[in-house]
């Protein structure tokens, strides 16, 4: 009876060894798959501030832009 419940402890422990192993496998691969989701996301937050960035400029510069054509334009005679 010893001999049988100390075989069966001894598969058990194997079995628990195998398992808590693939659990870390699991919890290695998922983490290596977070971190490179992270990795992008960071850069598509780099290059989504750096666009925004652009976009401001571009339309700072087209306001400004308007702003000396209508200037100029008032400064024109009226033709009519």
């Amino acid at each position: 009876l010893l001999a049988a419940l100390t075989r069966r402890l001894k598969r058990n422990t194997i079995s628990l060894n195998r398992l808590n192993m693939s659990l870390e496998n699991m919890v290695e691969e998922r983490t290596l798959v977070l971190n490179q989701t992270n990795i992008f996301l960071e850069k598509e937050i780099i290059e989504r501030k750096k666009a925004e960035k652009e976009l401001w400029e571009k339309n700072s510069a087209l306001v400004e832009s308007e702003s000396r054509f209508r200037s100029l334009f008032h400064t024109f005679p009226n033709r009519s």
